[in-house]
């Protein structure tokens, strides 16, 4: 019986902590810039030279908006999970099917997007405020 009742109460505790969603700190928040490199698309007929970009990504406590040249979105995000030297962050964004995938340095005042294939990855860097 009492292996029965200690195998309800660790399964009971590990359910509820895997629950437990955790939040970015505030230092966190803010603007980070960067560029996505020129690239090649291949479309089936011929092949597009993509000219580099400007990528601009806002973080704040509950929203994030993402500037890729003229087009800009807006939406939700939410924390994967924290590493020691990183988060990992998942972002849902207006009219956008796929999500986002981006990591949080927590040195450096750095972040990476994981740009969508062929659209290389970028790290851009925080502004000062």
């Amino acid at each position: 019986m009492k292996t029965i009742v200690l195998l309800f109460l660790f399964t009971f505790t590990h359910l509820v902590y895997a629950q437990k969603t955790q939040a970015l700190k505030s230092r966190y928040f803010g603007t980070y810039q960067g560029e996505i490199a020129a690239y090649k698309m291949n479309t089936g007929d011929e092949v597009i030279n993509i000219q580099p970009v400007a990528i601009s990504i806002r973080i704040a406590k509950e929203s994030i908006s993402l500037d890729i040249g003229q087009k800009k979105q807006e939406g939700s995000y939410k924390v994967l999970f924290e590493a020691e030297k990183y988060y990992v962050i998942e972002a849902k964004l207006e009219d956008q099917f796929s999500l986002e995938r981006i990591v949080i340095y927590k040195q450096g005042n750095l972040i990476s997007r994981d740009g969508f294939f062929p659209q290389p990855s970028v790290y851009l860097k925080k502004l000062k405020k």
